[in-house]
Order: structure tokens, then C-alpha cells, then sequence
């Protein structure tokens, strides 16, 4: 009935763009269809009742009738009930042409004179970069010994300036013509969107009657761990159009539950209860079971088409258009719901803001050692997170006013902290120890310690910029966060560097079907097919492994790999290659990759 409607409209605007006759002929300016049209689908996305559906039905089938087969009745026009309407519409006539004539106009003219001087600095820039490039290139052939290192200093100290001036243009280039404006809002209209179908299906009318999916916070691991597997369930409930049921009683974290630190994710439906309950056995066996309950998505089996990296059908071309990182947006969104803070916590946090000094400009350092180190991650010294540090410093100045060089360090070693400001006298290092110390192996399950994850996930996720590594499920929990933060200017995965977190991204072969199913887009499995093109597929694709001192181009390593599911962004993959060792875990959820932010 909605894609009728909406046929309707179409076919309404259409009719207008060519002469209609009442009275006389004109052009009719079909801004009022557009609106009509938007106020739709915005009504859509919350749809109270089949009643409010028909109702809309009703009003854009009325309208187009009314303007594209309707006459106005003959007479003077400055008499009778008509002359109203024939007046008004006249003035909207005027306001239409005028508008065509400003597009027409901005069509002829082209682009802004801002945006052709900077596209044009960023074009000489590039050739001045290549140009550069060659000449010291050419001077290292012939060098030896110490002068070859100060040399190879020097050379890469001019390339970072060669690198952040072509940065600050783009980035320039990005705000002209009203384009960051542009989205800006576009954001933030996608956010409210979205959050407002979520708040709809989490809040049913009836309870009793409500299909639910019962997702157990208590998984055998950290926070960021266990948020991740409630993301995964929450993803499942919005894609088979389930409303939620948290079950955190006894969390290790807060044994009251979620609900005593963020606010529930149902205002109106946290009963369990149901005619019928079973476990997960697939979307489709489950269509008459009232209460799913879901396992860990370690071994969710079947594996539903909604988890990352899939994005909804409706909104993918605008997701795709606005942001970089379309999946990762996707997945911030139900963070955004999940970590509404409780009011105290919401005090605490703004309380802590102005305790340490917070302001921007600001960069965020996360260090994770104590149980990591030795186990999933290699101990990296800050050292090598400063570099990156010192590297944006320097980017930022080219576009603001830089007062104080500062950073917030978040880490589990709490005498990091001293051997930074010891190391780095000019940064303003901003960092609570007692959050460090309550990171540590003995108290990390209380809720302080809690308090103290909350607490460095929100200040780093308002930093400029990022530095960590992804040995750790936080850095890219943090990430997520970042995406969905309250500022709307934000359209693409956060600014972040990842020092020597290995990780593989897997550029897939153009031209594999996509199936659309309940309007969210994935491809269709190809394990079998891909087998029988083994040879093939390789050559097609683009496989690169990058690390923190070097890379390889191995191609043949991912021999003994097969495709488990492909979601139009990244290719997953079965099991990793036993040539590369442990990479860990990624968004995948079946032993995919992803790092979250370019190492390149």
C-alpha cells in the first residue's frame, strides 16, 4: 500500500512538469509534491496504524486529483468563491518560477569560484607531491651511511607537509558551496529518522501480543565485548521486526542491570511472556513463535542477513552519498539508543568534564596492556601512539587556532600517565588514574570500574582524533560512539590511526547479485560457487595485508579460505590463514577482519 502511494506522487510530480491546463496554461512548480512526498515517508518510518497509512493514501490520491485533473470554475476571476484560489495560486506560481529561475541560473553559472580555486590548488598540489617525490628519490640512490639518514629525515619531514597541505584543501573543499551545511543536516535528519523507527518498534501499543527476541547480556567477557553482542541482537530485532527484550539481571558490571546505567530499551514492553517461545532455528522457521530467544552470536546458526555490514535498503543511497562508513554509521545508531545515560550518570559525566580540564582542540590516546599484552597484543610503547599524535597536531593547526597540544590518555596502566608527561613536557596530558586503576585484573568487574569504561569511552569519542590500536574490542566501541555522537557534521568513520593492529581489507569482485530481503541489502551466498571460480576469483581480486612495519601482497596465503557471506563492503571469510597466525576477531562475527579505520 505505501510503495502505491508513493507510485501515485510520483506520477503526480510527473504530470507537473509538463503544461497543465485549468483556466490558462502554465508550468506547475511541484515543490508541493515533493513535500508531500517527504511528509510520507516521514510518516512512514512511524506508522501508528493501517488507518494512518490509508490516510495518507487518501490525501495524495485526493491531491493529485485535484491538481492534475481539477478545473477551476469559469467566470470573472475576481468574483466568487474561486477567486481565492486562483489568487493563491497564482502567488505560488510566482514563487515557483522564481525559484526555477535561481536553479537555472546557478546551473549556468557553474560551481562556486571557492570550489574551482581549491580544486584547482589540489590538482597542482598532487602534481607538485609526484614532482617531489622524483627529484629526492633520485637523490637517496646516491647516498650512504649518517647522510642517508638525515637525508631520508629531512625527505619525509617535507613529504608530511606536502601530505597535510593537500589535506587542509580537501578539507576545505569539502565545506564550499553550503556542502558541509548540506551535511550537516543531512545527518542529523537520517539520525532522527532512524532513531525514531527504533523508538517505534521498541514501544508497541500491546505488549501481549508484541513478537519479541530475548537477548542475555551475560556473556563471558569484557564490556565492550558484551555491548557488541547486544548490538548484534538489537540489529536482528530491527531486521525481523521484533521488539527487544534485554534480560541483565546480575550483570556482572551492575548486578541491578542494565537499567540502573542506561535508560531501558522499551519504555512500554520489558514482559518476556508470550504464547509461544523457542530458540533461534532462522527468521523464517521462527514466523509464528512469539518469544525468540537468541544465543551469543558466536553460534547463532542460521546467521540472519542483518548483521554487519548490511544497511537498509530505504536509506542506502542517501547513507552511501553522506558518509563514508555507511555500515559503521548504521551500527552507531543502535548505540546511539542502547547508551542513553541514566540522569546521575548523566551528571557524573558532565561533572568529570569540567574536574579534568576537557576542551577541544583535544586528541584521544587509548593504551590497552596489563592482560592483553603477551596474550591477543603486542606491548607498544607510547612512543609510537605520539607520532600520529604529533602528525595531526600539526594537521589541525592548518585549520584552527591551536592554544595547548593536548591529549587524553585512557589506559589500564596507571603509570603510564607520570612516563608521558615525563617523555612529553609541551602536551597538556589529560587523564583520571583512578580510572586506570580501576581498569586493572582485580577490580575490573564493579561498577566503578564500569563508571570508569563509561567515562574514557565518552571523552575519547568527543576527541578530535584518535589514536589506538584494535587489539581491543574498545577502540572500536569507541569508534561506533564517535559516529553516533550528538554532533550531526560527523559523515564518515571517525579520524583514527591504528598502530600495529594487523588487519586485512578485501577488495570483492564487482558484479555479485544482490538479493534484497525485509528491505535490508546483502549478497547472496556464493561458498560453492566461489569454490568452482577459485582460480578466477583471485585474479579478480585485491588482497592486501597491512601491518605496522611493512606490508605484503601474499595473494596465495588465502588459499585455504572460503567466502562464508559477502555483504556488498567487505567479504567474510570462514576461518583465517594459517600462514598469517591470530588477527582477531572483527565486526564480522565469523572471523572477518576489519581494522574500522584506514591504516593508509
Amino acid at each position: 500500500m505505501s510503495l502505491l502511494c508513493l507510485e501515485v506522487a510520483a506520477f503526480a510530480k510527473r504530470a507537473f512538469m509538463t503544461q497543465v491546463v485549468f483556466s490558462f496554461k502554465i508550468k506547475c512548480s511541484f515543490a508541493f509534491i515533493d513535500r508531500l512526498m517527504n511528509k510520507f515517508s516521514d510518516n512512514f518510518s512511524d506508522p501508528d496504524s493501517s488507518n494512518n497509512i490509508f490516510l495518507w493514501k487518501y490525501h495524495v490520491v485526493l491531491s493529485a486529483y485535484v491538481l492534475v485533473e481539477g478545473r477551476i470554475p469559469e467566470g470573472p476571476i475576481d468574483q466568487g468563491p474561486a477567486s481565492g484560489r486562483v489568487r493563491a495560486l497564482e502567488e505560488q506560481l510566482l514563487k515557483a518560477k522564481e525559484q526555477i529561475e535561481n536553479y537555472k541560473k546557478q546551473t549556468r553559472n557553474g560551481l562556486g569560484k571557492d570550489h574551482e580555486i581549491l580544486r584547482r590548488r589540489i590538482e597542482n598540489g598532487a602534481k607538485e607531491l609526484w614532482f617531489f617525490l622524483q627529484s629526492e628519490l633520485k637523490k637517496l640512490k646516491n647516498l650512504e651511511g649518517n647522510v642517508l639518514q638525515r637525508h631520508a629525515d629531512e625527505f619525509l619531514s617535507d613529504l608530511g607537509h606536502h601530505e597535510r597541505s593537500i589535506m587542509t584543501d580537501l578539507y576545505y573543499l569539502s565545506q564550499t558551496d553550503g556542502a558541509g551545511d548540506w551535511r550537516e543536516r543531512e545527518a542529523k535528519d537520517l539520525t532522527e529518522l532512524v532513531q525514531r523507527r527504533i523508538t517505534y518498534l521498541q514501544n508497541p501499543k500491546d505488549c501481549s501480543k508484541a513478537k519479541k527476541l530475548v537477548c542475555n547480556i551475560n556473556k563471558g567477557c569484557g564490556y565492550g565485548c558484551q555491548l557488541h553482542h547486544v548490538v548484534y541482537c538489537f540489529m536482528i530485532a530491527y531486521g525481523t521486526q521484533r521488539t527487544l527484550i534485554l534480560e541483565s539481571q546480575n550483570w556482572r558490571y551492575a548486578t541491578g542491570g542494565w537499567e540502573t546505567v542506561f535508560r531501558p530499551v522499551s519504555e512500554t514492553c520489558t514482559d518476556r511472556s508470550g504464547t509461544s517461545t523457542g530458540h533461534w532455528s532462522g527468521e523464517v522457521k521462527d514466523k509464528n513463535v512469539q518469544v525468540v530467544e537468541l544465543p551469543i552470536v558466536d553460534s547463532l546458526h542460521p546467521r540472519p542477513p542483518y548483521l554487519p555490514l548490511a544497511i537498509p535498503e530505504d536509506l542506502a543511497d542517501r547513507l552511501v552519498r553522506v558518509h563514508g562508513d555507511p555500515a559503521v554509521w548504521w551500527v552507531s545508531q543502535f548505540v546511539k539508543y542502547l547508551i542513553r545515560p541514566q540522569p546521575w550518570l548523566e551528571k557524573e559525566i558532565e561533572e568529570a568534564t569540567k574536574k579534568l580540564g576537557f576542551k577541544h582542540p583535544v586528541i584521544g590516546v587509548h593504551v590497552r596492556r596489563t592482560d592483553k599484552v603477551g596474550t591477543e597484543a603486542a606491548f607498544h610503547p607510547i612512543e609510537e601512539y605520539m607520532v600520529h599524535v604529533e602528525e595531526h597536531f600539526q594537521l589541525l593547526a592548518r585549520r584552527m587556532h591551536v592554544d595547548k597540544r593536548r591529549v587524553y590518555l585512557a589506559t589500564d596502566d596507571p603509570s603510564l600517565l607520570k612516563e608521558a608527561k615525563t617523555k612529553y613536557p609541551t602536551y597538556e596530558f589529560i587523564s583520571d588514574n583512578s580510572i586506570s586503576w580501576s581498569a586493572g585484573l582485580h577490580n575490573r568487574y564493579t561498577e566503578n570500574s564500569l563508571r570508569g569504561v563509561i567515562l574514557d569511552i565518552h571523552f575519547l569519542s568527543q576527541a578530535d582524533f584518535l589514536v589506538c590500536t584494535f587489539s581491543s574490542q574498545s577502540p572500536f566501541q569507541i569508534s561506533i560512539v564517535i559516529t553516533a555522537a550528538a554532533s550531526p557534521s560527523l559523515t564518515r568513520a571517525p579520524s583514527c590511526c591504528a598502530v600495529a593492529a594487523p588487519f586485512i581489507t578485501i577488495s570483492t569482485e564487482p558484479g555479485l547479485t544482490q538479493v534484497r530481503v525485509r528491505g535490508l541489502l546483502k549478497v547472496e551466498d556464493r561458498v560453492q560457487s566461489w569454490r568452482e571460480r577459485r582460480a578466477e576469483s583471485f585474479r579478480a581480486w585485491s588482497v592486501k595485508i597491512s601491518q605496522h612495519r611493512g606490508s605484503l601482497s601474499p595473494g596465495p596465503l588465502l588459499s585455504s579460505c572460503h567466502i562464508e557471506k559477502n555483504y556488498g563492503f567487505l567479504v567474510i571469510l570462514r576461518s583465517p590463514p594459517p600462514h598469517l597466525g591470530r588477527l582477531g576477531r572483527g565486526w564480522g562475527g565469523c572471523g572477518a577482519w576489519d581494522a574500522g579505520c584506514p591504516a593508509e
